[in-house]
């Protein structure tokens, strides 16, 4: 399994990284603070696509067109619908804005431990059972 984490704050990255890495220490975690270039690496094949993504809502950057996380999202899940996206947010209003791109969860920072695992715990179960339905 590969969780890829994605925030513009490096800093919650690797907090929200090593968090999963404690229940989980045999997925591929990765962190991420430029969602543009990662997703241009998937686009082209340098770069395989994970199966969750937590990912920020709102991105502070120079580039208007890297700074939302809905967007992007619906970019990746074109190139990869079942793709499993958490959004994460400090600004609950988002909420609102985020069923056009079909988010697994809404966490809300910070993030609390037993909330992301449970989260987690159910998009992991949720991915074995399409899995699952494939092969059937």
């Amino acid at each position: 399994m590969h969780i890829l984490v994605c925030d513009d704050d490096l800093q919650i990255c690797k907090e929200i990284k090593n968090t999963i890495q404690t229940k989980y220490p045999n997925y591929l975690i990765s962190e991420i603070d430029d969602l543009e270039s990662y997703y241009m690496k998937i686009k082209h094949g340098n770069e395989k696509m994970p199966d969750i993504v937590i990912m920020d809502i709102r991105w502070d950057t120079d580039d208007e067109t890297n700074s939302d996380g809905i967007r992007m999202s619906v970019k990746l899940q074109k190139l990869y619908p079942r793709l499993k996206i958490i959004f994460l947010t400090g600004f609950i209003h988002y909420a609102t804005e985020i069923f056009d791109a079909r988010p697994s969860a809404f966490l809300v920072k910070p993030v609390h431990e037993k909330k992301l695992y449970k989260t987690l715990d159910k998009v992991i179960d949720e991915i074995r059972r399409e899995k699952r339905d494939v092969l059937s």
